[in-house]
């Protein structure tokens, strides 16, 4: 009878996180790079998406909100009632390429109409080594 070893890979999912303060990061239209930020290593894998309202996000509108890593998208466009509330999940999609540059988190509002409010986003990820070993 043939041996069939069975083993475990040690990985480590880790994290990064911003967060967003209308007091220290204003309101802008186009992708606000939070003051407090971490930077995503090159070649990792994004595995999840996590934002939670600090406080309460106040606008003169409605705007929708995306999470972004290097000016690219890595949640689904998230609607004001939605990221007012903690929110797990938003990947559009499993991410499976690796990262192909280091990036900060960033956060792209749909419209210039924040007045008030701070959100904290973790993004879960797996150094490239550790992703070759899923």
């Amino acid at each position: 009878m043939a041996r069939i070893d069975v083993f475990t890979v040690d990985r480590q999912k880790k994290y990064v996180s911003a967060i967003y303060n209308f007091n220290i990061d204003g309101s802008s239209a186009t992708e606000i790079i939070p003051k407090v930020n971490s930077v995503l290593p090159k070649g990792s894998v994004i595995i999840d998406v996590l934002t939670e309202t600090i406080q309460l996000v106040t606008s003169s509108g409605t705007p929708t909100l995306k999470i972004q890593l290097g000016g690219v998208d890595i949640s689904a466009s998230m609607d004001f009632s939605t990221y007012n509330a903690v929110t797990e999940n938003n990947l559009p999609t499993p991410v499976t390429q690796k990262i192909p540059a280091a990036a900060n988190i960033g956060l792209l509002f749909s419209s210039d109409t924040i007045t008030a409010g701070a959100i904290a986003v973790t993004v879960g990820y797996f150094d490239s080594a550790d992703y070759q070993n899923l």
